[in-house]
């Protein structure tokens, strides 16, 4: 049986069938993180996430804000002594519904929250 397996493969081994196979990683679509807890009223939007991420990179462009992709809906943001994080979240219970969470990491709470204040007001959420 072995000989014939031999035989009909040529000089191949068996091991060896099959090890021609490529590989495609598909590069899957990362869902934003769910929003549990209070929020504001200007932060919230009816508009997609990928919606969202584009307003929110306006806004940090029209204001000079420096920022860094640290995953598909979070951003690391700083200018000047102030650091931040913007992260666009799906509400919880309802899908249709997004907030963008700012979240203070470095620097004066009063230059922070004017800043935050003036780029939410230059976004169409």
């Amino acid at each position: 049986m072995r000989k014939e397996i031999k035989s009909a493969l040529g000089t191949h081994d068996r091991n060896s069938v099959g090890m021609n196979r490529t590989f495609v990683k598909v590069k899957k679509c990362e869902e934003p993180k769910v929003y549990k807890g209070a929020f504001n009223l200007p932060c919230v939007s009816m508009k997609t996430s990928a919606e969202l991420m584009k307003e929110v990179n306006k806004g940090l462009s029209l204001h000079n804000i420096q920022y860094k992709k640290k995953r598909e809906h979070l951003l690391n943001c700083q200018r000047q002594s102030v650091k931040f994080e913007i992260e666009v979240m799906q509400m919880k219970d309802i899908e249709s519904m997004h907030i963008i969470r700012l979240k203070r990491l470095e620097g004066n709470v009063v230059d922070y929250k004017t800043m935050c204040s003036r780029l939410l007001s230059s976004m169409r959420l």
